[in-house]
């Protein structure tokens, strides 16, 4: 693996399941960040890893953030990418998640080295979660929209009433990661 993906141990998953959000593009309401965020704490999920900030952020665009008390600064964190991994023998597959800040830099390198991992976990499927604003009245059911390429999965999705999106235009990190894999699994 890279020197930019840092671990403190590869754990033995089984068959696990990827969800990752992103703070930036599709995190409108905090919806991609607040939803991975709460399944990790909610599971106790054990962080494992993390993607190296200066080699995916500007800082200049995504500042780090900083916490003053009486005029001391008290905390200081840079924009950041962190895996974490939840098992439960009772259960059939594990959980990794993957939770930070879009990168600004080398989508294909950062999105290269997660997959990457995600196949050396063997992560037998991926979800990525986000959400945009948009003008819905209270009177109607928020559109929820989705895509596969695989014909079971977009099936599935349908059932559970995701529509497939007919979007056109600029796009976020998760695009990258549905093209980068669906790239590999026509390989």
């Amino acid at each position: 693996m890279p020197d930019f993906l840092r671990r403190s141990e590869t754990p033995t998953l089984r068959s696990p399941v990827l969800i990752m959000g992103w703070d930036g593009w599709t995190n409108a309401g905090e919806v991609a960040t607040g939803v991975v965020g709460y399944i990790k704490d909610r599971l106790g999920a054990k962080k494992f890893a993390e993607l190296d900030a200066e080699t995916f952020y500007q800082f200049t665009h995504n500042r780090p953030m900083v916490a003053l008390r009486d005029g001391k600064v008290r905390s200081f964190t840079y924009p950041k990418s962190e895996l974490f991994y939840w098992q439960d023998p009772k259960e059939r597959q594990d959980v990794v998640l993957l939770i930070g800040t879009e990168p600004d830099l080398r989508w294909p390198t950062y999105v290269g080295a997660v997959l990457d991992l995600a196949q050396e976990l063997g992560v037998a499927r991926t979800y990525c979660v986000g959400g945009y604003y948009d003008s819905v009245p209270h009177t109607r059911d928020t559109p929820c929209q989705g895509g596969s390429d695989d014909p079971a999965l977009a099936a599935e999705l349908r059932q559970l009433r995701i529509d497939p999106s007919g979007y056109v235009g600029p796009t976020g990190i998760v695009t990258a990661f549905l093209w980068e894999e669906i790239g590999r699994a026509h390989v």
